[in-house]
């Protein structure tokens, strides 16, 4: 959604960002752009949101062969249900930009799936090695990998002692977890280099306070930062949820550091604070609200409260999941407005070599130079986010009072419609 146009040159430079999806130094991301640009020219970015629901699919049904091997079939469905219509997992498909969070998580469950089977068959083993590199190449979040399956063979696997378990897995994983940092230095010392989103001094201590915030997101559904942001919050549910690991054990343990450290790594090498980079990190929730629930189940108060707590769980991610629907729709509506208008009146904006935007607030001021490019080409002069269109007989597109309607992560919609907000004032007229 957020990444509503892409540059035309994908094909020829796939490196570059397109808008916020960038496919940087990582491999199959870049891959997959091209293949993108090569089989669809004109909307790359078409194929780009086809796959992410596609790979949500495949998640689904990943997940769903997981958890039928730690819980009924019964309690698997409903729990791979609750996913497929999980707020944060829902916006990592809604949102281009975290196409690499969904891509990641297929690996990393993949991961997870053949170093279990890896139990009584090693060489499954060495797969689960090779996908976890497959991960880390996607996305850097999965850097955490190697100590989350370290962690897995120390307190789920069964047979011997937790330190022969950890004694034989550590030949391979030590070599990947020191990989996997290498790699994560030296990108966050190659920002300039990649223009990636990667911040060179990453180890701050603001950092813990927006984990536990982005924690607090995935679990109450709220996507608004207003509703979470505070440092005093961030650190008492990120301390909360470090004592649930300290306190729990098996699967519930292993869910809630996987949660943790796939909202970590995000935050730590960005500090970008939203709902729709929990995505990886969503599986470790599912996790642990399984396990939760099958030890809810051997008591009947506890089977009952953990029922209905489910069920206004689901209803919550049922309501958000229309509401976002219809918040993302609007704004799909402004954007195909907008981008029609700059498409009728392309050889005026040509002419006249400059195109100015008035109103075009938050969210849709990213679109503006991305318009430009994409309908007019380049060498376009623009001016953004003016409170309303200049005199100078420059060409103007105007956002009308579409960002003033409350239009908002809420979901409510103008009164009017999402329509008919758009204006367009040739050269020469503008006043």
């Amino acid at each position: 959604i957020d990444d509503l146009v892409h540059p035309p040159v994908g094909d020829e430079n796939p490196d570059s960002e397109s808008f916020s999806l960038q496919a940087g130094p990582f491999p199959i991301r870049l891959l997959l752009w091209k293949l993108a640009a090569w089989l669809r020219p004109a909307r790359p970015y078409d194929l780009m949101h086809i796959l992410s629901a596609a790979l949500h699919a495949a998640n689904a049904g990943l997940l769903l062969i997981l958890l039928r091997q730690l819980v009924s079939a019964r309690a698997a469905l409903l729990w791979t249900l609750f996913f497929v219509v999980y707020r944060p997992a829902n916006e990592g498909v809604l949102w281009a930009s975290t196409q690499p969070d969904v891509m990641v998580a297929t690996f990393s469950l993949l991961a997870l799936l053949a170093w279990r089977r890896g139990v009584n068959e090693p060489r499954w083993r060495l797969l689960g090695v090779g996908l976890a590199v497959l991960a880390m190449v996607t996305k850097l979040s999965a850097v955490v990998l190697p100590f989350l399956l370290l962690a897995h063979a120390w307190w789920v696997e069964e047979g011997g002692t937790a330190r022969e378990r950890v004694r034989r897995v550590l030949p391979m994983l030590v070599p990947l977890a020191g990989l996997g940092l290498i790699y994560a230095l030296w990108m966050a010392t190659h920002r300039g280099l990649w223009e990636t989103n990667y911040e060179a001094h990453f180890l701050t201590f603001g950092k813990f306070p927006q984990t536990g915030e982005n924690l607090a997101r995935g679990l109450l559904l709220v996507r608004p930062a207003a509703l979470v942001h505070s440092d005093a919050f961030g650190l008492s549910f990120l301390g909360a949820t470090l004592f649930a690991v300290w306190r729990s054990r098996g699967i519930v343990r292993f869910g809630l550091l996987w949660m943790t450290g796939f909202v970590a790594a995000n935050v730590f090498s960005s500090g970008y604070p939203a709902g729709r980079y929990l995505y990886a990190g969503s599986v470790g929730l599912i996790l642990t609200a399984s396990a939760l629930a099958g030890w809810a189940a051997a008591h009947p108060l506890r089977k009952r409260i953990a029922m209905a707590g489910a069920g206004l769980w689901l209803l919550a991610s049922l309501y958000a999941y229309q509401r976002d629907v219809r918040f993302y729709d609007c704004w799909g509506d402004v954007h195909r407005e907008a981008q029609g208008a700059v498409h009728a009146h392309a050889g005026e904006i040509r002419a006249a070599g400059a195109l100015a935007f008035a109103r075009d607030y938050s969210p849709v001021y990213p679109w503006s130079q991305w318009l430009v490019r994409y309908e007019v080409g380049e060498g376009i002069q623009i001016e953004t986010q003016l409170p309303a269109c200049p005199g100078d007989g420059r060409p103007c597109l105007d956002f009308g009072d579409i960002t003033e309607k409350n239009i908002t992560a809420s979901g409510s919609l103008p009164e009017g419609g999402c329509e008919g907000h758009v204006s367009f004032t040739p050269p020469a007229l503008s006043e």
